[in-house]
């Protein structure tokens, strides 16, 4: 089964967000994806300060971004309409935007509900767990989303590797 990190960048953080760039990467091959996406015309909300940390603008979305309908298949795509685990840092946070997407695309995946895995769920044990939490906490992300991806999948592969008794990289 096919395992991705997954991360998004929003209007803001409220209620009323939604997902503005989506990236993933897989985690066996490293094969990665991102896009923008086009709000939809229902979704209004745009928050400044979210502006100021994902230096991303409303009218390069407009302008670059996938339709709300083209960035929902294209992640269908890549989670194979369900085969697929979904794990990210921020899972409530990605679940809630990934959803606002299918549900405003109104496509759903077709073998069962989006599920976003905690990403420290990919590691046995606590130890190996607390040491990625570490590891992820020590960064500094981009607030891109396929940046933040990559560093996600780096910090795994480090305490991956440390499991292994492997602390070379």
């Amino acid at each position: 089964m096919r395992q991705l990190i997954v991360d998004c960048e929003a209007s803001g953080l409220q209620a009323q967000s939604y997902p503005i760039q989506i990236a993933w990467v897989d985690i066996a091959t490293r094969e990665t994806d991102e896009f923008y996406i086009k709000p939809h015309h229902t979704w209004q909300h745009w928050d400044y300060n979210a502006q100021d940390i994902h230096n991303i603008r409303r009218e390069e979305l407009m302008h670059t971004g996938l339709s709300v309908s083209d960035a929902a298949r294209r992640f269908l795509d890549a989670v194979d309409h369900g085969n697929c685990r979904v794990y990210s840092d921020a899972p409530a946070c990605e679940g809630f935007w990934l959803g606002r997407l299918l549900l405003t695309a109104g496509v759903t995946p077709a073998v069962a509900p989006l599920e976003v895995a905690h990403v420290l769920d990919l590691l046995p044990g606590r130890p190996t767990q607390s040491h990625m939490a570490k590891i992820m906490r020590s960064q500094l992300r981009p607030h891109d989303a396929l940046g933040d991806c990559l560093m996600i999948l780096d910090a795994y592969k480090q305490a991956s590797n440390c499991t292994q008794g492997n602390t070379s990289e």
